[in-house]
């Protein structure tokens, strides 16, 4: 299980996942945060491949609203996809 840590500022956050290899969250929810017009910036790193860890930022005006609507439409999307899935092999 991922431990997620969080940084905060006025109009930035920092989310850290660690211990977990999993880029492809992160990567979703930064390209649900950039269909938003009131997000300025938001992008997902890895420093290293063997790292265990990825940070994704956020700069907007409210930035932990910004990150649930996008962990809401990733949720979405993901519940879409299995329910595909699920058909296309029943």
């Amino acid at each position: 299980m991922a431990t997620i840590e969080f940084e905060k500022d006025k109009n930035e956050a920092k989310v850290i996942f660690r211990e977990t290899d999993l880029e492809a969250i992160p990567r979703m929810l930064c390209e649900n945060m950039l269909d938003s017009k009131d997000v300025e910036f938001a992008a997902m790193r890895k420093k290293h491949p063997l790292d265990e860890f990825s940070e994704m930022e956020v700069k907007a005006k409210e930035p932990a609203k910004e990150i649930i609507s996008a962990v809401k439409e990733t949720k979405k999307q993901v519940s879409e996809f299995s329910k595909e899935f699920a058909s296309a092999w029943a």
